[in-house]
């Protein structure tokens, strides 16, 4: 099931905000932050120029959230090194998505990025 209206903008706001965060002034032309929505999955992106044609940006996904919407419980993964999803975290029932944006942006274990970004 798609998230509704309010849903994306909500996502927009936390997850984007998020990816806004994390890509740096210093460093626009060299890597962004940047996610998409595919139905209940929200996929956290890290986008990097080609070396060669800079103005086409190769998109890696780091980070994939998941709305189990019949429990209201969210969950974060990560890319494995072996191409596989790994669970890190989850909600408890009921629970926003800012705790879970926020745990992602603390990275307490920097499973997610090397240094913390928290959201007000």
């Amino acid at each position: 099931m798609t998230f509704t209206d309010h849903e994306y903008k909500k996502i927009d706001n936390l997850v984007g905000g998020l990816c806004r965060k994390r890509s740096r002034a210093l460093m626009k032309h060299e890597l962004r932050f940047d996610y998409e929505v595919h139905d209940d999955i929200i996929i956290i992106l890290e986008c990097r120029p080609l070396h060669k044609t800079p103005d086409h940006w190769l998109r890696f996904p780091m980070v994939k959230i998941h709305f189990r919407r019949e429990e209201s419980v969210w969950d974060a993964y990560r890319l494995g090194s072996n191409g596989q999803w790994l669970l890190q975290s989850s909600t408890q029932p009921g629970d926003d998505l800012l705790k879970l944006v926020n745990e992602i942006g603390d990275n307490p274990k920097q499973v997610y990025f090397s240094d913390p970004v928290r959201l007000p």
